[in-house]
Order: C-alpha cells, then structure tokens, then sequence
C-alpha cells in the first residue's frame, strides 16, 4: 500500500489492515513492519485485489504475485557495497530520471534508486515518482529482501 503510516497520514494499525483485509474474504493475511505490506491468498486477479483494497483503504495499492516480486528484488541493478538502493513499484513503465547525487535504472513497472551510505542523513527529499512520470510505493532493498524472504 502506498502511503500507509507515514509522515502521520494514512496512519493504521497492522491489527486493523490484517482484520479489514480478512473481512474482504482473502485468506492468509499477515503484515510485515508499518508500512502497509501485506500478504495473502485469493483465487481473485491482481485487479480485483487492488480495486477492492483501494476502497477499504482510500489509498492505492500495488498487488505483486510472489514471482513478480522475486523478479524485482533479483533484478535490482543498484547493489552495490556503500550504496542503499530502493524500489518504487509503479502504475506504469517509469522513466530513469537523473538525479544527482543518486543511480537511477528503470525495469518493467519498477524504477529503482540509490545513493551512497555516507550520505543517508543528509540526502534530500526527490519525488521520484514525478521525475519518473508514474505513481507508485517505494520500498528499501533490505524490506524487499525481508518481503521475499517471507513468501
């Protein structure tokens, strides 16, 4: 989910998504830290799974199958020692912006971004989702590994 317990909006409790997401009839519903990650099972298609949970939860939503996101997290071209990297899952094929200070490269319905260690407390606040032409919910490499590890 995009925009879910950050920067004060949006603000939910896991317990709350986990019980809201189960009343809409999905089955193995589990969360992972506060930012709106969560698992389940459904025979529905990713359309219907978005379209219902952006309207229990008034937020968009991105829906990945296991293998989609396994792809993203091992196609992630930004790793590198010194560097964090991101992934923003998008409504559409983003465009690699250039940024300075930070790596950019795009694949399929991901664009993925990076920026040197030393300057995690100082970097400054890109809208990514502008500059690459989409909307979409970004997630730190280490979530994505953790999400993955958790399929």
């Amino acid at each position: 989910m995009r925009a879910i317990n950050v920067g004060g909006t949006s603000v939910i409790r896991m317990a709350d998504l986990r019980a809201r997401t189960e009343a809409l009839g999905y089955e193995d519903v589990e969360t992972y830290i506060q930012t709106g990650n969560v698992f389940l099972s459904t025979p529905d298609s990713a359309a219907r799974v978005t379209a219902a949970m952006e309207q229990e939860f008034g937020t968009r939503v991105f829906v990945l199958t296991p293998a989609q996101l396994r792809k993203a997290a091992g196609a992630n071209p930004l790793r590198k020692r010194g560097w964090r990297s991101h992934l923003l899952f998008c409504d559409g094929r983003p465009q690699a912006p250039d940024v300075e200070g930070y790596r950019c490269a795009a694949a399929g319905r991901v664009l993925y971004y990076a920026f040197r260690e030393a300057d995690a407390g100082r970097r400054r606040n890109v809208s990514f989702e502008k500059l690459a032409g989409v909307t979409g919910t970004a997630r730190s490499a280490k979530v994505v590994d953790e999400l993955v590890a958790r399929l």
